[in-house]
């Protein structure tokens, strides 16, 4: 029933689960549930700028919307300074077709997606729902703009008639159904292809260096011919590998000495790898090496994934070498990441990172593993927390397993990553001394052999 209250009313819940104990049973970690709030409170607070969203966790101020009516200072403290600077307003205006509907909003430049659709944010007549199609619409006004298996950030705020829109076909609301699904679909994609075509620098869209690995073949064949042939200066290595000098191991992290590498560990002998000579490297992307029992074909970044998986691993009972920083680093992520890496801050400190909460979707990095070399950790953190959302199915080990993994996969060495003939024998003792060096972290095949018997066969020798 209605109840008048002045400005400055509060009201408080309590006991939400007295009567349903069930429920109360299922419910994740504290700060599982913390995030789920946050992120409900936070897309609550973007269709509301003028309304002032306050949200504190365990007595600490996690987010606080500025109330001003201005959307974009809210988006701001969302999403954070680095992605909030990377984003396209969309001009709201009736649509040419369905005059009656009204898209706006914000979308993300070309250069800033994400590894998953849950960064598309929907809103009709200001409530928060979930529509596969109008996602879709997003993902397509994007089409040719963005690399495979990337999504776009968007808060998208659709206004039309409330007759024509059923807000009552999901017990939760979450879901709608509009009377005109099509033009509501039109109308969306034509007003994100508007301001991208409109707004974004798309001419100077390029791809990540050595991320596709197959252009400029031509050119690039003369570099791999001379790889190797002269003395690389300290600072040029392709990636950060342990070289085994005669005394004692040592780490090169960006080209300066630092802790002794420990021993290889113990292997199995049905699962270990020959002692391979290295032969060469084709297309920038696979190795080629000789075995006692014939060839070996080795894909360089899943070799180097199995190599940092272990290493991560044995640094839960050995400490993993850190790469201390100058002056801390302070990484603003937006509250809903922030909230996800702080649940798995133990994870991240065992893998080599000295971080620590800084506030309200901030964290102080101090110190970095000493195999991230040149890597960008915010973007290292971004990525891990993007996972993370994908599989928020998981718990307990599993969870810091698929941690690691998704460090290694980030940290190891690419496709069209040029190695010198020094890198690529290291690369090849390194993985000699896995435990399984067989696979990568996600099963993968790392090597492929043609014994010398086969190989006499395919040239009629035999």
């Amino acid at each position: 029933r209605a109840i008048g209250g002045p400005p400055g009313t509060s009201l408080t819940v309590e006991h939400l689960f007295w009567n349903t104990p069930a429920r109360l049973k299922f419910l994740r970690t504290d700060a599982t549930e913390a995030g789920r709030i946050s992120k409900i409170i936070t897309r609550y607070a973007l269709a509301y700028p003028h309304v002032r969203f306050s949200y504190l966790s365990e007595g600490r101020l996690s987010f606080q919307s500025p109330g001003s009516g201005d959307r974009l200072e809210t988006l701001l403290k969302v999403y954070g300074p680095e992605s909030a600077r990377q984003m396209l307003a969309i001009e709201a205006g009736q649509d040419p077709v369905a005059q009656d509907i009204v898209v706006s909003g914000f979308v993300s430049e070309p250069s800033l997606h994400r590894a998953n659709r849950s960064y598309i944010e929907l809103f009709v007549n200001n409530r928060l729902i979930q529509d596969r199609n109008l996602t879709f619409a997003v993902i397509q006004a994007y089409h040719t703009l963005l690399p495979g298996g990337r999504f776009p950030l968007a808060a998208i705020f659709i206004d039309m008639d409330p007759t024509q829109v059923d807000v009552n076909v999901h017990p939760t609301k979450a879901e709608v159904r509009f009377r005109e699904a099509s033009l509501v679909f039109r109308a969306v994609q034509r007003a994100v292809h508007r301001t991208l075509y409109a707004q974004a620098p798309i001419a100077g869209l390029q791809p990540e260096r050595g991320a596709g690995g197959r252009e400029d073949w031509a050119a690039r064949r003369q570099i791999l011919v001379q790889a190797g042939q002269a003395e690389l200066a300290p600072g040029q290595l392709a990636m950060n590998l342990t070289r085994q000098e005669p005394a004692e191991a040592v780490q090169l992290v960006g080209g300066e000495a630092s802790i002794p590498a420990p021993p290889p560990v113990s292997r199995p002998s049905t699962e270990a790898l020959p002692p391979l000579r290295p032969v060469g490297q084709i297309a920038a992307a696979y190795l080629i090496a000789e075995g006692p029992s014939g060839l070996y074909l080795i894909d360089q970044h899943a070799a180097h994934e199995r190599i940092l998986y272990e290493k991560l691993v044995a640094g839960r009972e050995h400490p993993i070498a850190k790469q201390q920083l100058l002056e801390p680093l302070t990484i603003e992520l937006g509250s809903r990441l922030a909230g996800l890496v702080a649940e798995h801050l133990p994870t991240l400190q065992q893998s080599g990172f000295d971080i620590e909460s800084f506030g309200a979707g901030s964290f102080l990095l101090r110190a970095v593993p000493s195999v991230l070399g040149r890597q960008d950790p915010q973007r290292l953190l971004e990525e891990v927390a993007e996972q993370l959302v994908e599989r928020d199915d998981l718990v307990g080990k599993t969870m810091e397993d698929e941690i690691v993994k998704i460090i290694c996969k980030r940290l190891a060495i690419k496709a069209g990553q040029v190695l010198s003939v020094a890198e690529q024998r290291e690369l090849l003792r390194q993985l000699e001394a896995c435990d399984n060096p067989r696979t990568c972290p996600h099963g993968r095949p790392t090597t492929l052999h043609m014994s010398a018997s086969q190989l006499e066969r395919q040239f009629g020798r035999t």
